[in-house]
């Protein structure tokens, strides 16, 4: 039950963190190789454009994810006629998709900001993917380490893990799911 669900959730936060993260670097190269951005520049901050990408693919990305959500009840409750059994052992509480929603926020946040810095660094997008492979490292650890944390998810491996930055969105959403 619960390990489905820790499972479920990290598994969606991977995905939204890795391919929103990508979005924006992409979009960052991009105005730079059409010079939009030195257009922009001209009228705003760099903090303020910067902020602004950031604050705007980040609410694309709930978009996505809310329809996601909705599409996802809708197709279960459809089937859940022939899976009462395998549902009725899944119990979510509530609060998970408060934390859900406060992971996903920062944790999107850390990683488009890391994102955003490869792309304002790179010029094309072949040389942005050779550095977004350093992002998506500490996106990975916690998905080789989720059994070790189902295990044990009150482990000093759990504890230390949780406490870096790069690791906790998602193993601390694994953590309060299965304590």
């Amino acid at each position: 039950g619960d390990y489905a669900v820790v499972f479920a959730f990290t598994l969606i936060l991977y995905m939204a963190l890795l391919s929103w993260g990508v979005t924006i670097s992409k979009s960052v190269i991009e105005e730079k190789g059409t010079r939009i951005m030195e257009v922009i520049l001209s009228s705003v901050t760099t903090r303020d454009l910067m902020a602004g990408k950031l604050i705007g693919v980040g609410l694309a990305g709930l978009t996505q994810l809310t329809i996601w959500a909705l599409i996802g009840a809708s197709v279960s409750t459809f089937a859940a006629t022939g899976m009462v059994a395998i549902l009725s052992s899944v119990h979510i509480p509530p609060v998970v998709f408060v934390y859900f929603l406060g992971f996903f926020v920062l944790g999107f946040m850390l990683f488009s900001a890391l994102f955003m810095t490869v792309g304002a660094m790179c010029s094309t997008d072949q040389d942005a993917q050779q550095l977004q492979g350093l992002i998506t490292l500490p996106l990975i650890v916690p998905l080789l380490t989720l059994m070790l944390l189902i295990q044990n998810p009150n482990s000093p491996l759990a504890v230390t893990l949780s406490l870096l930055p790069l690791f906790s969105p998602m193993v601390m959403l694994a953590r309060i799911i299965l304590i």
